[in-house]
């Protein structure tokens, strides 16, 4: 799957061993649950270039813009909040992202909005 190449490697040293996840969002999922910045279950990586979602937001340096049109701080395309809270909307995407949504439900900044899908 796409998400499942960018994620494998993280600064806090989680392994792919997320690649197995009930809907195929491999790597993305466990892999990014543990993140300082909330951006768990949608990408590997934080505010400074989710790589995980690279792969299929082709554009992004601080957020998924194939995903939501704009950066980290307003994901306005998909979800009405930043990135300290993604909005239920943002768990329907053209890749099938709605999974990371509920993956994403538990972070310090309140993404649990997502996990309503």
């Amino acid at each position: 799957h796409a998400f499942s190449l960018g994620a494998s490697k993280h600064y806090d040293g989680v392994s792919s061993t997320a690649s197995k996840h009930y809907d195929g969002v491999s790597s993305i999922a466990s892999t990014a649950s543990k993140h300082y910045d909330g951006f768990s279950s949608i990408a590997s990586k934080h505010y400074d270039g989710v790589s995980s979602i690279a792969s299929t937001a082709s554009k992004h340096y601080d957020g998924v813009s194939s995903i939501a049109s704009k950066h980290y701080d307003g994901f306005s395309s998909t979800a009405s909040k930043h990135y300290d809270g993604f909005s239920s909307t943002a768990s329907k995407h053209y890749d099938g992202v709605s999974s990371v949504a509920s993956i994403a439900s538990k972070h310090y900044d309140g993404v649990s909005s997502l996990y309503s899908l």
